[in-house]
């Protein structure tokens, strides 16, 4: 489970913090403030999308700096993602659309992945590395992040509805070795963003069938509980 875990945030892209509750003037991404703090919980669901018990894993994340000067950009944000018993760093920025930016790193290589929350343009981006496949022999990992608006939306936090944006994310992922495909797949999941509030607040993978096993793989929901800023 922890493979579908890591796989939701990779493809869960963050938003930017502005301190105030979004209404529906104003849909534009706004820059994060340092300290803030949002609360989540994860579980997984069934092919009926029901809560699956003794699943859930509570988690933070908080914005640890701002207009840091990283990897060629300025204004790069960093957040520390907190489990119980794991952390990680992460860093975004946004581009003159206003769009968000979040660096992906697959083996040696690096792109910065977009999600249109404020242009609406779906988006494409890639990212490939080497990889080796057996002695003497060696492919490439392929990563294609795709982004398209899903709509708006309002979602309730902490009792009040706040409107929030839509996107349906995919990931591709396949190895190429000697012009042939191998070990390709597919996964989708519709992300709920809060612009002003500056993150995702609503992730849902659902449950797929796996032709190859004949068994339901459980789908997962990731959910913005609460938020503090400074």
């Amino acid at each position: 489970m922890q493979y579908i875990v890591m796989l939701i945030l990779t493809m869960m892209l963050w938003g930017c913090d502005g301190g105030s509750v979004l209404g529906p003037e104003s849909m534009r991404t706004k820059f994060p403030t340092i300290g803030s703090v949002f609360y989540y919980e994860g579980y997984e669901i069934d092919r009926f999308d029901s809560r699956i018990p003794g699943t859930t894993r509570e988690f933070t994340s908080v914005v640890l700096s701002a207009d840091t000067i990283l990897f060629g950009k300025s204004d790069v944000y960093v957040i520390r993602t907190q489990y119980p018993d794991t952390s990680f760093i992460e860093y975004f920025a946004i581009n003159d659309e206003f769009d968000i930016l979040r660096r992906m790193t697959l083996g040696s290589s690096s792109v910065w992945v977009t999600v249109p929350i404020t242009s609406l343009a779906e988006t494409n981006d890639t990212i490939k590395t080497t990889i080796d496949l057996a002695p003497g022999k060696r492919g490439t990992l392929e990563y294609m992040y795709k982004h398209t608006y899903f709509g708006d939306q309002s979602f309730a936090l902490d009792t009040v509805q706040v409107s929030g944006r839509k996107f349906r994310s995919t990931l591709k992922y396949q190895v190429v070795s000697s012009g042939q495909i191998s070990n390709a797949g597919v996964d989708e999941s519709i992300d709920h963003y809060l612009p002003s509030l500056g993150m995702l607040a609503h992730s849902i993978m659902h449950a797929r069938y796996d032709e190859r096993t004949g068994k339901w793989v459980n789908g997962y929901v990731i959910r913005l509980k609460k938020h503090t800023s400074q």
